[in-house]
Order: C-alpha cells, then structure tokens, then sequence
C-alpha cells in the first residue's frame, strides 16, 4: 500500500495541471477557440437538443461541450446509456444513424435531424480526424434545413455547429 501511495504522490507531483483550480469541467473545452465560442453559444441559447459525436463507446470528452452548456445531448457515452437503459435497441440505432450522418452517408439526414428535435449539430476539434470528404457530405446533406456557423476554420479543418433555419428559410 505505502509503495503505491508513493507512485500516486510521484505522478501528482511530477504531472502537469495546466487547470488547476479549475473546478467546473470547462477548461479543456475552452482550450480550443472555436470549442470556447460554441460552450459560450450554447450556454446562451433556449434549451434545445444538440447532437455531438461520440467517436467511442465511453469515455472521450464528448458530449461534455453540450452537457456543461445545460443543453441536452442527442447521445450520451453509448456504453453507459445501454447499461442505464436497459441494453435498449435505440441507443444502438441512435450511435450507428450518428456515425453515419458524420460520414455523410445517412439517407435523408436533414429529415432525421428535425425528426429528433435536434437543433444543433457540432462540429468539434476530434471530428476533423474523420475521412477527408466527411465535412463536405455533412454539409451537403443538411444544407437545406441547417445553416453553418463556422468558429474556427483554416483550410480543411473547421470547428462550428449548424443550426437549424427558421421554418421559413428551409428549402422543401
């Protein structure tokens, strides 16, 4: 026991804590320019939906932007959430339509969006490691109902959200 208390007092004191003091869950989140404006967006908007990529089953610091913000997110860590639910088939569903909407290959997925009350959709720092092209078809294929907002983009790489258009401003 005293060997192992050494290894944890060894690894507090030698480890970096570049957020120290930071209690609110945040830090890391507003590390990233455009990650910090979405949380501050976010924070400000009327409660509503928002959709974040999970790109595993548990563990990863999403949706930890659309939680701290007070919004509700579409899915949570699916692991966890088919261990609370009751191993339920729509959390299943949920993650395999999510991950295709991210590729760009769910059918009509500007419909599935508002279907799911979903109001935003996040586009974060991780979801840029996604097959070149991905962005694109994303955009392309909710374009209609949702509008980009774009917070931090060089080339390539894009941090942002679409929301979702008023009524009257979606095509058909």
């Amino acid at each position: 026991v005293c060997a192992f208390a050494g290894e944890l007092g060894i690894h507090f004191w030698t480890t970096p804590k570049p957020h120290i003091g930071r209690l609110d869950g945040t830090a890391v989140i507003q590390d990233d320019a455009g990650e910090r404006v979405i949380l501050d967006l976010l924070r400000h908007s009327p409660p509503s939906i928002v959709l974040q990529r999970i790109p595993t089953g548990a563990y990863t610091i999403q949706p930890a932007l659309t939680i701290l913000s007070g919004q509700t997110a579409f899915l949570g860590w699916p692991n966890h959430e088919n261990i609370w639910r009751g191993n339920g088939g729509d959390i299943d569903g949920r993650q395999r339509a999510v991950q295709a909407l991210y590729r760009g290959e769910l059918p009509g997925s500007s419909q599935w969006l508002q279907a799911n009350a979903i109001e935003y959709v996040i586009w974060g720092r991780d979801d840029n490691q996604l097959p070149a092209g991905a962005f694109d078809r994303l955009n392309a294929a909710i374009q209609d109902r949702y509008a980009w907002r774009g917070y931090y983009e060089v080339g390539a790489y894009h941090v942002g959200l679409w929301q979702v258009r008023p009524k009257s401003a979606q095509n058909p």
